[in-house]
């Protein structure tokens, strides 16, 4: 079969991983099958007159654009990875993959303006009336989409995510070398991630972490920037010991995993949580959220806590800190549980999805 995987969702984002995964791997590991990219390379703007511009010439390419590809290249199915995106107009069979409803769950932060709201609602609605097969990372995400989107549970297929075969434990002076040569981290050091988007929750990670360097002596350092512009956490703004890292390469974040004391993932609300399977293949113990996918994907090989519970947090951080048992621990059932999730699992499973939709 002829396979076209949408390719926008952004390089860096778990969804772009996914996507470039399914693309790469799939024609390798069934090579009577091809792959090919589809993208219309538009950015969306978050401007008021140019957003609508935007939306406007994405609709477009989907709707028009996308099905002349599509006969013209005789793609059997087109697989959309980053939760919606299909044409009205359907000329071949398609799957979409959705990932999470973070937009409906949490409205009034990521659907704020009308033009967003209508756009999301508009595609979601075009993606589920028009795959003949949907695809998401969990099984709280399967329930989460049966609740918002009311679609029958016979209509979705929960297949797991897996982390690159890159993440794991590495003994490289070279990388180890990049959390302090490039980051300035040359005291042991927390590692989180989510910058201050709203729903990752690192400001209470952050009002947390100034009682715990005070006692313990080590840094925290963040991964992800800016969210849509807004400024960072203002508690953490001139501290000497919270580094705000930004967007980073992935031969930095495998650094910078490896070379953690811990990995604490403070998020309200996930998907899947794709950062803590990478931390554990990675060796790295972790502590992490009692909320939505993540304890699923965790297993008893991470120390959970309630996110909105900030002492809850940081008795949880202080007990694992102040004790090299427990993270050795941790270590080793992380690196046997994401074990459990393998990318040679996903696109068999993804495989049969494909071979079900064109039966």
């Amino acid at each position: 079969m002829k396979i076209a995987l949408d390719m926008r969702a952004r390089p860096r984002s778990g969804v772009g991983n996914y996507s470039r995964n399914l693309l790469n791997k799939l024609s390798v590991i069934f090579p009577n099958n091809e792959t090919i990219s589809v993208s219309d390379e538009i950015i969306i703007s978050r401007r008021k007159y140019s957003g609508i511009i935007s939306r406007i010439k994405r609709l477009w390419w989907e709707q028009i654009s996308l099905p002349k590809f599509l006969l013209q290249n005789k793609v059997d199915i087109l697989h959309n990875p980053m939760n919606y995106g299909l044409s009205i107009r359907k000329v071949c069979k398609s799957v979409v993959t959705i990932h999470d409803v973070i937009p409906l769950v949490f409205k009034e932060i990521y659907l704020e303006r009308y033009i967003e709201r209508a756009y999301y609602h508009m595609a979601m609605q075009i993606a589920l009336r028009r795959s003949d097969a949907i695809i998401t990372d969990s099984v709280f995400s399967r329930d989460e989409i049966i609740k918002y989107l009311f679609v029958p549970k016979e209509r979705i297929r929960v297949i797991y995510l897996a982390c690159g075969e890159e993440f794991k434990p590495t003994s490289d002076p070279l990388l180890q070398m990049i959390p302090a040569t490039k980051f300035g981290l040359k005291r042991p050091f927390i590692l989180t991630m989510g910058g201050n988007e709203p729903r990752k929750n690192v400001a209470r990670l952050n009002n947390v972490f100034r009682r715990l360097s005070d006692r313990l002596g080590i840094d925290l350092a963040v991964i992800g920037g800016s969210w849509r512009g807004t400024e960072l956490n203002p508690n953490s703004q001139g501290s000497d010991n919270i580094f705000h890292l930004g967007s980073v390469d992935q031969q930095d974040l495998i650094a910078l995993y490896n070379m953690a004391e811990l990995f604490v993932f403070p998020s309200l609300y996930e998907g899947f949580g794709l950062p803590v399977l990478e931390a554990m293949a990675c060796g790295t113990p972790v502590a992490a959220s009692n909320t939505s996918s993540i304890p699923e994907v965790a297993g008893d090989a991470a120390v959970l806590f309630n996110p909105l519970d900030e002492e809850d947090m940081f008795k949880t951080i202080l007990s694992i800190m102040e004790s090299s048992e427990i993270r050795a621990k941790l270590k080793l059932k992380g690196l046997e549980r994401s074990k459990m999730f393998t990318w040679e699992n996903v696109l068999s499973q993804t495989m049969v999805v494909y071979q079900e939709v064109l039966s």
